[in-house]
């Protein structure tokens, strides 16, 4: 099919391909959904922007106040609402002190629906909630904040997706104007033929090239490597062919800046594969992008675009076995309100 080059060319309600196509929705063909894009000029995080700096001298809630990059608004039947620019999440921020506590934040997401995300904090530390939040209506937290030190409640640099995208393959996240790929080298040693090291910095989805070879020393294996997901962040795996290996290994991964993290969507399931509840504690039901290259942080000026597949057939954990086959969900590529929300939001009642 041609298009004009100038315009580009677009299946805006998508395109069923495969063996034995149809046209009614029991094709055996697939769907191709279209590209969504959601373009965001966020403003600078702050760390007080949503309570500023408060010693509290025990149990209570905590007194909501706007800052540079969110808005007092009166919504939801209250008159002291906090308002992001964006769906993001809240950082929350303990100077110093040996007490700690449980901070517990309600609102609502960008489709009005409530939502509640507990952190604990962290001395001297700022601690950031993995849900993205379009309003604060209440901030409790379950402990004193020990004498010379102050709590604060603001916004990070993890911003929210307004469509549940559970994979890294279907998204893509531009920010400011993207640099040429810059490399990331180093030098590790093998222990029992393997090295682990962390990438905090590095994407997966932006990975262009890994290049391992050894150095020096050890039994010399022929060397493989490959990239992981942790909880503690991407991981650059090496792994030699000969288990005794101690060889000195250089790596060079090469990796766009600025640097943009994809965290997929809660997604869990239990042994049935019907959809685990979250929680307090659990990521964001869509997903979210994180800024994480210091030089190059949101100001209110920069973009950040995010362009996605929204899958339905990525989201089938989300549909109850019994009615899978019927026939709103016949064509499960087609985004609705189950596969664009996501998994229930925990609203704390």
């Amino acid at each position: 099919m041609a298009g004009n080059s100038s315009l580009g060319t677009n299946f805006g309600d998508g395109v069923r391909v495969g063996p034995g196509l149809r046209i009614l929705n029991k094709a055996e063909g697939s769907q191709l959904a279209p590209i969504s894009v959601y373009d965001i000029v966020p403003a600078e995080a702050n760390d007080e922007n949503v309570v500023l700096p408060v010693r509290t001298v025990g149990a209570g809630f905590l007194t909501l106040a706007p800052g540079a990059g969110t808005t007092r608004v009166s919504k939801f039947g209250l008159t002291n609402v906090i308002e992001l620019d964006v769906p993001r999440g809240f950082a929350a921020t303990l100077t110093g002190g040996a007490t700690l506590g449980d901070l517990i934040v309600t609102g609502y997401d960008m489709y009005f629906n409530k939502m509640q995300e507990q952190v604990t904090t962290v001395s001297g530390e700022t601690v950031r909630g993995k849900k993205a939040f379009k309003w604060i209506t209440s901030a409790y937290y379950s402990n004193l904040v020990d004498a010379g030190s102050t709590l604060s409640i603001g916004t990070s640099e993890i911003f929210g997706l307004p469509w549940r995208v559970d994979c890294g393959t279907y998204v893509s996240a531009k920010f400011n104007d993207p640099a040429l790929p810059t490399p990331v080298a180093g030098q590790v040693a093998l222990v029992g033929g393997e090295a682990d090291v962390i990438m905090l910095n590095v994407p997966l989805d932006s990975i262009t090239m890994v290049s391992p070879g050894q150095v020096n020393g050890g039994t010399p294996g022929i060397l493989r490597s490959e990239l992981d997901s942790t909880a503690t962040g991407n991981v650059l795996k090496i792994r030699s062919s000969d288990a005794a290996d101690t060889s000195q290994v250089f790596y060079t991964v090469s990796s766009p800046a600025p640097q943009i993290v994809f965290n997929y969507a809660y997604q869990d399931v239990d042994g049935d594969g019907n959809p685990v509840p979250s929680t307090a504690t659990t990521a964001d039901v869509r997903g979210t992008v994180s800024i994480l290259d210091p030089d190059i942080f949101p100001d209110g000026v920069k973009r950040l675009t995010v362009f996605a597949y929204v899958l339905g057939s990525n989201t089938t954990a989300l549909i109850e076995p019994s009615i899978q086959s019927l026939p709103e969900y016949a064509y499960k590529t087609i985004p609705n309100d189950v596969t664009v929300q996501g998994y229930a939001q925990f609203s704390g009642t």
